[in-house]
């Protein structure tokens, strides 16, 4: 199952330095993984396999679901 989410986050990237980001994200996870609140390991670990950086390089700000 997948659903997307408006999120802002920033994201270490390492030598890159760290970036704000603001957008409408599709995240896939299973039934049980679905978002209970701002700081869900579902969308940091979507986020950070985008990235290509570890989970704790990702700091979700604030999401919201999109219906």
């Amino acid at each position: 199952m997948t659903f997307k989410v408006y999120a802002h986050f920033v994201a270490d990237l390492g030598s890159r330095g760290c970036s704000e980001f603001r957008g409408i994200v599709e995240v896939g996870a299973a039934e049980a993984e679905l978002p209970v609140g701002p700081d869900d390991q579902a969308l940091v670990r979507e986020l950070a396999r985008d990235f290509n950086v570890g989970t704790e390089q990702i700091h979700v700000l604030r999401w919201s679901r999109l219906h």
